[in-house]
């Protein structure tokens, strides 16, 4: 993303972007000290859900059948737990 186009994410209340855990604090705060991605509302105030690399629940980026009654849930726990932040 280029530092000019961070402007069309002013409104975004929830980021979503993976890390090595789920809701890794090292993967927030990487994002919140970009020159970039710092400056977006929701970054800054720390409101990102990190995917853990390599989980089940990091699959839910491409759903199944099978995987979508599975996971829903608990991929709607961890971005609500993000935009409480």
């Amino acid at each position: 993303m280029k530092p000019e186009d961070i402007k069309y994410l002013s409104d975004v209340d929830l980021m979503i972007s993976y890390g090595p855990t789920e809701n890794d604090p090292a993967a927030v705060a990487a994002l919140q000290n970009s020159s970039t991605y710092g400056q977006i509302p929701a970054v800054k105030k720390g409101r990102v859900a990190v995917l853990g690399d390599k989980t089940p629940l990091s699959d839910l980026s491409s759903p199944t059948p099978l995987s979508i009654p599975w996971g829903i849930d608990r991929y709607f726990d961890l971005l609500e737990k993000a935009a409480k932040k």
